[in-house]
Formats: structure tokens, sequence, C-alpha cells
């Protein structure tokens, strides 16, 4: 794995979070690059602190190079262009 996409959450974020998760994946999906890009999502009910959800995120991840992407952050065409372009640059170096 190349690149992990890491979204810490909380609970009543489902919607949202499920709208990025799919862009995410049809963007990994269109580009050829489910064998080196992994989206991981860490959800709870604010027990766990931000820096505790990223942490643990970075545990889980196993991806050489790690992108953090706040659940607060709207999920809109322009963000979905960045994430591609910074997914792009990663994945095509060698």
């Amino acid at each position: 794995m190349k690149l992990s996409i890491l979204i810490p959450t909380v609970v009543g974020r489902e919607a949202m979070c499920s709208a990025l998760v799919n862009g995410l994946n049809e963007q990994i999906e269109s580009g050829n690059f489910s064998d080196k890009v992994e989206v991981l999502t860490l959800k709870d009910n604010k027990e766990l602190s931000i820096g505790e959800k990223r942490n643990r995120l970075y545990t889980m991840a196993s991806g050489k190079y790690s992108v953090q992407i706040d659940r607060s952050e709207e999920h809109t065409s322009e963000l979905q262009s960045r994430q591609y372009l910074v997914c792009r640059l990663l994945l095509e170096k060698k």
C-alpha cells in the first residue's frame, strides 16, 4: 500500500463521511489505484480527542504515506479536485 487516507469522524456525521468516502473510492477506482490507496475512517461518540483518533488511524494505516482529511471539511468538487491531485502526485512517484 502506498497511500492511506485517514478520516476521523463522530456519530451524527455519517452522511458527510459517507459522501466523502464514496467520492474518494470513485477516484481510486477510476484511477486504477485500488491496490495503492486505502481509505480508513474512525468514528466515535466524542469519547476520544481528535489527536487520539488520528493516532489510532495512523496505527491502522498500512500506506507508506498518509493524508488526514478533517470531517469538518465540506465535500465539494474543489476539495475533491485537491484530493485527486495529491493522490496522483504521490502515486505517480516511484
